[in-house]
C-alpha cells in the first residue's frame, strides 16, 4: 500500500521512521486502556512526489514502561 499510494519502496524505510516518529505523542489520542497498556493512535499527513495521503500508526505503552511501542502502521484509505 505504501508503494502504490506514497511511491514508497524498501529503501525508503528510514524516510518512513522519521516521519513516524516526527508527530510523537503530542498528537496521540488514546484510544483504550487494557490489561496489557494504553493504547494510542496518531494520524498524520505525508506528501510525496506521488501524492498526500493519511497514515495512521498505533502504538503501545505497556504497563510498567514509560516509552511506546508501534503495533501498526499503514495509508488511510480516502472516504468516498
Amino acid at each position: 500500500m505504501f508503494a502504490s499510494a506514497l511511491g514508497l519502496r524498501q529503501a525508503d524505510a528510514w524516510w518512513l521512521r522519521e516521519q513516524l516518529l516526527g508527530p510523537a505523542f503530542g498528537e496521540a489520542e488514546l484510544t483504550a486502556k487494557t490489561r496489557f497498556g494504553d493504547l494510542f493512535v496518531i494520524d498524520f499527513e505525508v506528501t510525496t512526489s506521488s501524492g498526500r495521503r493519511t497514515i495512521r500508526s498505533n502504538w503501545i505503552v505497556s504497563y510498567g514502561e514509560d516509552f511506546a511501542r508501534l503495533t501498526t502502521c499503514f495509508v488511510k484509505l480516502d472516504k468516498r
